[in-house]
Parts: structure tokens; sequence; C-alpha cells
């Protein structure tokens, strides 16, 4: 469950719901720029599941086993970020404030 007033960044797909925000919601055209990184640094993350096949292909074993081997996929990828393969980082510009290195 999201805190109070806490939304995810979505594709327009899931415009109206009162959980997200898409790029219809952008507050400027910086953070609609912004919000599109964020969104394509994710794909990027859920590609990496893919390349262990998990979310790719079908599953082909007992219902039950699935949940333990995503999340063994999930730690492995963690396991490639805390060694140096860590997804692509986003530059914020909040009106004259610019961070660098933000992870989402």
């Amino acid at each position: 469950m999201l805190p109070f007033r806490e939304k995810v960044i979505a594709d327009r797909g899931y415009k109206g719901s009162p959980f997200c925000m898409t790029p219809d919601d952008s507050l400027n055209e910086s953070h609609k720029k912004f919000m599109g990184k964020a969104r394509a640094r994710h794909e990027t993350i859920n590609r990496r599941f893919k390349q262990w096949g998990c979310l790719k292909q079908i599953w082909r074993h007992h219902r039950k086993k699935h949940h333990l081997v995503f999340k063994v996929v999930a730690t492995l990828v963690q396991v490639e970020f805390e060694h140096g393969h860590q997804p692509f980082q986003i530059d914020v510009v909040n009106d004259n404030t610019r961070f660098t290195n933000f992870d989402i």
C-alpha cells in the first residue's frame, strides 16, 4: 500500500487512477521528461528479469514454485546492482535545484 498522497509513475494506460501519475498529469515539461526517464529506467529493470526467463517464458512447473523462483531472480538482480551493474541514473531538476545520480 502506498503512503498517503504518494503515487507511482505509470504510462497512459493508468490514466484516471488515483494511485498513478501519468504523462498527462505532469507538472511541467521537465517533470514530464523526468517521468519518461523513470519509466525507461524501470523497463531496463524489467528486461533484466526477462533475461532470466521468469517473466518471458511460459511457466512449466508447479505454481507453488513460481514465487520462490521469482524471489531468487529478484535477489540475483539486486546482487548485480550491488556489484556494479546498476541501472542508469536519472538527473533531476526541481525548480532551480539540481540533484544528480538520483535513485528512484
